[in-house]
Parts: structure tokens; sequence; C-alpha cells
């Protein structure tokens, strides 16, 4: 099972990573648009990220913490850490693509992360979230009010209490 795991997430580590490589091997083309669009993107992913985790860590140390983390940026996003982390990738296929490589490598990593992420982790962590009684209903209720990812971007259908 540990070879499984490893060896999977070793296959995933080198797709997510192949947008970094046209740029690192670039012939110094200069500098345009998309690569300043590339690093603001990556830049606010990891911003967001170091946030959420953070207010998640505070939240995690009170011993008279609510049922349900809902304020900063979790009042925005139900995984504000994961939506940074997403940001995060597609600025680096973003630089992928300002360094005009082949489309299909660079795309692999986010086309591989996202899904994963978007239906696999985040359905396994919402779950979890609505196993504890005590801690169902005011889930249910802030999954009604707060978007899973993208702030003020809801699917229909998406929440079911």
């Amino acid at each position: 099972q540990f070879f499984a795991v490893s060896l999977a997430q070793h296959g995933m580590l080198v797709g997510l990573t192949m947008p970094l490589q046209p740029g690192m091997a670039a012939t110094g083309a200069p500098l345009n648009f998309l690569d300043a669009m590339a690093v603001f993107v990556c830049l606010a992913g990891i911003t967001i990220g170091m946030f959420a985790d953070n207010q998640l860590w505070e939240y995690m140390q009170r011993p008279d913490k609510p049922l349900v983390l809902q304020t900063g940026l979790w009042s925005y996003s139900r995984h504000p850490n994961h939506l940074g982390e997403q940001c995060w990738w597609v600025g680096l296929l973003m630089l992928g693509v300002a360094a005009k490589w082949r489309w299909w490598p660079i795309c692999f990593g986010v086309m591989f992360n996202h899904p994963l992420d978007t239906f696999v982790t985040l359905p396994l962590i919402e779950d979890r979230m609505l196993k504890k009684a005590e801690r169902a209903h005011a889930y249910r209720d802030y999954q009604l009010k707060t978007p899973l990812l993208w702030p003020f971007l809801r699917w229909p259908g998406a929440v079911t209490a």
C-alpha cells in the first residue's frame, strides 16, 4: 500500500511540475503580459493558501471554538486552502504557456490535480465534516451559505442539505 501511494504521488508530482520545464528551458524570450498574470496568480494562490492555513491553525488551537470555522477566508469559501493551491497550479500552467511550449504536457498537471482535488479530496472532507452528529447541522447550513471553492460562484444543485 505504501508503494502504491508513493508511486502515485511521484507520478502526480512529475505531471504537476511539467509546466515548469518550458519556462526553465526558455531561451531568454522577453517576459510578456501572460508571464505577469501567471506570477500574479501564483502569488495570489500562495497568499490565499497561507492565510487560509493560518486561520485554520488558529481555529484549531481555540479551546472554545465553534463547530464550524466560518470567519476570514472561510466565510467566502469552504476550502480556501485548496483554492489557493489550485490557483498556484493554474499560475504554473500559465507560466508554461507563456514560454510558448507545446500545450498538452503543460495542461497535464492541472487536468490531473484539479479534478482529483475537486471531485475526490473535497468530497471526502465534506463527508468527514458531516460525520459528527453535533456538527452535521451547522455544516449543512455552512454548505448552503458558502461556495465549495470559488467565492461568489455557485453550481446549481452543487450542495445537498
